[in-house]
């Protein structure tokens, strides 16, 4: 079986692009840094990426496959959404580690720090969902989380996350198999 150059493609343009973006918003500030909106931007890049990896594979193969004899397959189709999402990660969890580890070890209490001032401004919004000693909870159980990042942390984040990114590739894979079927008819 050949390897997605499609995947890897994308997957090193993922990653350079995201721990780009997380260089460029670590220069303007923590709050910036910190900031969800530079992870919703990055996922949706993933997304965007994935689907690109995944297209460039499939039209390569219906270059080049009588699709009528030899229909796309799932694992073929699978391999260049879940390449790209394994490759970008590893890239940013490198990069991650490197950050909290080495650049700035003192990221981990800044971090609290954000988090905890972010969920004081959000309190009166909670307020209507939950009671007072719910969201005192929630405060205490944040203040007593443990934001160090270690080389186990970040492997472990790492596997978790790839059980994500194989789901989502499986979807890619369907939706680029349906639509090959779709085109033979």
């Amino acid at each position: 079986m050949n390897i997605s150059k499609e995947g890897i493609k994308w997957g090193i343009i993922t990653g350079v692009v995201t721990v780009t973006i997380y260089i460029v918003a670590y220069l303007m500030g923590y709050k910036v840094f910190f900031n969800t909106g530079i992870f919703w931007v990055t996922t949706l890049f993933y997304f965007f990426t994935m689907y690109m990896a995944s297209r460039e594979a499939r039209n390569k193969f219906m270059a080049s496959h009588d699709l009528t004899e030899e229909p796309y397959p799932f694992n073929m189709a699978l391999q260049p959404p879940f390449l790209t999402f394994l490759l970008a990660n590893i890239i940013y969890y490198f990069f991650n580690y490197i950050m909290y580890v080495f650049v700035n070890p003192d990221l981990p209490e800044i971090q609290k720090t954000i988090t905890l001032e972010t969920m004081d401004k959000m309190m009166d919004s909670m307020a209507a969902f939950m009671n007072e000693d719910q969201i005192e909870e929630m405060v205490e159980a944040m203040e007593e989380q443990d934001f160090t990042v270690t080389l186990g942390s970040t492997l472990m984040g790492l596997a978790r996350s790839l059980l994500g990114g194989f789901l989502l590739s499986a979807i890619f894979a369907l939706i680029f198999k349906k639509n090959q079927i779709e085109r033979l008819s």
